[in-house]
């Protein structure tokens, strides 16, 4: 079981960092064409004028979405583990075990919810208006990507936690305990 945990675990890693590359060239992008659109407004007076629709229909959603998951699998969204640091590791690990369990419910309902109205949108060829028209089911397809993958490694962390309260082995437990587990270290050492 072990074994598999930390194959999936991979392979989960992996297309993780292909989602956080598209949302660092997201972020790179979103960057450079605000700032060259700011200097095409204020040297030339002629801004582009498809700015506004390519950052956010496109690329604030792919840095948001696409990062998820990996920032969940590296610890890195906001926790209160005060209360969790009085508890054995046995017992956080179950208790978030069922919490990750529940938490992908909706995360995942989202996702095919988000898929849905994606479809929807290209199915029916929806575009913006304006003198750009752009495709809206693009932007629309980047969350039930991201919270579809966030969903998978939410259920991933659920059963790695709950073996980690059954074997009371940290090595697999999410977030990372002092103890053992996941850390940034960890991972440049492998």
């Amino acid at each position: 079981m072990e074994r598999m945990l930390v194959a999936s675990d991979k392979a989960i890693g992996w297309i993780e960092w292909l989602a956080l590359i598209i949302a660092c060239v997201a972020v790179f992008a979103l960057m450079v064409l605000v700032a060259l659109d700011a200097s095409m407004r204020y040297l030339f007076n002629n801004p582009f004028g498809f700015t506004a629709d390519a950052v956010v229909l496109y690329l604030l959603p792919a840095s948001m979405f696409c990062a998820f998951s990996y920032t969940f699998r590296r610890g890195g969204h906001v926790a209160v583990d005060a209360i969790t640091s009085a508890f054995p590791d046995r017992m956080v690990h179950l208790i978030l075990g069922v919490l990750f369990l529940v938490a992908a419910y909706p995360v995942a309902e989202m996702a095919l919810g988000g898929g849905r109205i994606a479809w929807e949108s290209w199915i029916n060829g929806e575009t913006t208006g304006g003198g750009h028209p752009a495709p809206v089911w693009l932007s629309k397809v980047l969350v039930p990507v991201g919270l579809g993958l966030l969903a998978v490694r939410l259920c991933h962390a659920s059963i790695a936690n709950l073996w980690s309260a059954a074997t009371s082995s940290d090595a697999l437990a999410y977030p990372a305990r002092t103890k053992g587990g996941y850390t940034p270290e960890t991972e440049r050492a492998a």
